[in-house]
């Protein structure tokens, strides 16, 4: 007979949801869609947004703020994709969503962690070091997964479109690449920026003329924008601390969603190429570096062309199917 544990409501929860959102996009590219076969027949069961049932197992992403039952189980996975004990520390992240981890998933984790059968990680780096200090604990980690997309039929356009779509806990990291852009606009005619708002961009850049500002937006509502959004290039550039280290591949992937080639901070390099060796460039970490590589990726369609397709590929190998 298995043996039975259970999992409470926190008694904070009702002061702490308004540091969450109504959705979990951990939860959905974590489980919901990978397991989505499972949720049509009913063997999985989602709970709130982050907590799911399957017989007596239980699944919680990050947090339980949402539950209200108490729940009972004998087999616990914990899903956890940002380091917060390395984000605690680092001044390169807001001091709100410093104070956002300290309060949800550390909180979190004091109590889920004792509990856990399994804990899912979301990338290589975050799963060595959690294993590291409990090595009788399973440990494992997977890239996310998106849904079935379809590609927007474009037409050709002379405007080679750059993106850097990120959100509030990267405004340190925008600066890195922020001069750069700009020299880049300036320098060229024919192209263009999408940024989101949340960047933090100075309004030099925010207001020239060939920049789109992208408002925030709920999760809901930033997938159907996505799968309509058109890149040729797409930035993910990160200050070299510890919690970035631990960072997903997702952004690599919503970018090649939105058919760009990306580039990518070089010091992700040895996470990056165990998936996607070659199908992305790596880029040094001064401004410098960034504008010589936008510069060489801008003046060569063939390669972006070629490193798209190559990351397509590795996207569409951990579980998105393009629709026909």
């Amino acid at each position: 007979m298995s043996y039975q544990r259970i999992l409470k409501p926190d008694p904070l929860a009702w002061c702490l949801r308004g540091l969450i959102g109504k959705a979990s996009p951990s939860a959905d590219l974590y489980v919901a869609n990978p397991c989505s076969d499972l949720l049509v027949t009913g063997k999985l069961v989602r709970l709130p947004p982050t907590v799911f049932r399957a017989g007596d197992a239980l699944v919680v992403v990050r947090h339980a703020l949402d539950l209200e039952q108490p729940q009972t189980f004998s087999r616990l996975i914990y899903v956890i994709d940002d380091d917060w004990r390395a984000g605690l520390q680092s001044p390169a992240l807001p001091m709100s969503y410093r104070f956002k981890m300290r309060w949800v998933e550390k909180r979190a984790a004091r109590s889920l962690e004792p509990l856990s059968d399994l804990i899912v990680t979301s990338s290589l780096v975050l799963e060595a070091r959690l294993s590291k200090p409990r090595p009788t604990l399973a440990v494992a980690h997977f890239h996310p997964v998106w849904p079935e997309f379809s590609r927007p039929h474009s037409p050709p356009s002379d405007t080679i479109r750059l993106a850097y779509l990120s959100s509030w806990s990267h405004r340190k990291d925008f600066e890195l690449v922020a001069g750069p852009l700009y020299e880049i606009l300036e320098a060229h005619p024919d192209v263009s920026l999408t940024l989101t708002t949340q960047a933090g961009a100075t309004s030099r850049l925010a207001s020239h003329p060939r920049v789109d500002l992208v408002p925030a937006m709920d999760w809901e509502a930033y997938k159907k924008w996505l799968a309509q959004q058109r890149f040729d290039i797409g930035i993910y550039c990160l200050h070299e601390t510890e919690f970035n280290l631990a960072r997903s591949l997702n952004k690599i992937f919503e970018y090649t969603i939105a058919g760009a080639a990306v580039l990518v901070s070089d010091h992700l390099a040895e996470i990056v190429t165990s998936s996607f060796d070659q199908a992305v460039k790596c880029v040094g970490p001064t401004p410098g570096h960034w504008q010589r590589a936008l510069e060489d990726l801008i003046s060569n369609p063939k390669l972006r062309s070629d490193l798209h397709a190559r990351s397509t590929r590795a996207v569409e190998g951990a579980g998105i199917k393009e629709k026909t």
